[in-house]
């Protein structure tokens, strides 16, 4: 087992390790079946937590890496994201204040199932302790913050295989993956599922807009990049925004 601090510097993704891991969007039915399998065998893991905030919220690796406990209230169902460049962590695009070309810094609301999780691990799992700056981090491991590499390592995990589908092919996977040395075939990047949740809501009525506001992206990039829905598909959100907007 490797120090964390090795992690943070053997980082497989920059070293191109991963061949396997699948970027493209993460498809609803794969994320609510490796979500239930979580939540059944899992309940209240960094894994279960994890996974579900990243698909109900869509946050990058970034954002996931920068929140304390203290970003999260339980009560309003609501999570922050700021930058902190100062104290150990940033956000893609910085705020009004850093002279970044953006702002990152956003409010979101999640899920009351999702808010569930993240309480549940927070109370039975997640290390009590403090980071170098003395802030306490939402995602931690026995060593501290959990590292972007650590994160990206359980998002492998929580969508291999065993998560993933009740069979596994045995055709393309043993079933008996290690996310620490071989990336299962059927894992996803954590991009995948920030993609995935774009489409997602999108596919739900969410305006590009709106959508913009909540996943710090531009709604240029989100029509270009995130949005893979035919012009039918298109037409069909519109045509069921336009009615339940007549309700």
């Amino acid at each position: 087992m490797c120090n964390e601090s090795v992690y943070r510097i053997l980082d497989k993704d920059k070293l191109g390790l991963n061949p396997n891991a699948r970027d493209e969007a993460l498809p609803r039915s794969d994320a609510s079946t490796i979500v239930q399998r979580l939540l059944q065998y899992r309940r209240g893991s960094h894994l279960h937590a994890l996974v579900e905030l990243l698909w109900n919220g869509g946050p990058r690796i970034g954002g996931v890496h920068s929140l304390d406990v203290s970003d999260f209230d339980p009560q309003d169902r609501e999570l922050r994201f700021r930058h902190r460049p100062e104290t150990g962590t940033r956000l893609k695009n910085g705020n009004d204040a850093s002279h970044t070309g953006g702002d990152g810094e956003r409010n979101i609301l999640l899920k009351k199932t999702t808010a569930n999780a993240i309480q549940l691990y927070i109370e039975a799992e997640r290390p009590a302790l403090t980071d170098e700056y003395g802030r306490e981090p939402l995602f931690t491991t026995s060593y501290g913050r959990a590292a972007r590499s650590t994160l990206r390592r359980w998002v492998y995990e929580a969508t291999s295989c065993r998560w993933s589908r009740e069979e596994t092919d045995q055709n393309q996977c043993s079933g008996n993956c290690d996310p620490d040395s071989n990336v299962c075939p059927h894992s996803y990047y954590p991009h995948a599922i920030r993609r995935g949740a774009i489409v997602n809501h999108l596919s739900g009525g969410l305006r590009r807009e709106r959508a913009s506001e909540r996943f710090d992206v531009s709604v240029r990039i989100i029509k270009k990049h995130y949005d893979p829905r035919t012009e039918q598909d298109r037409l069909n959100d519109r045509r069921k925004a336009v009615k339940d907007a007549w309700d």
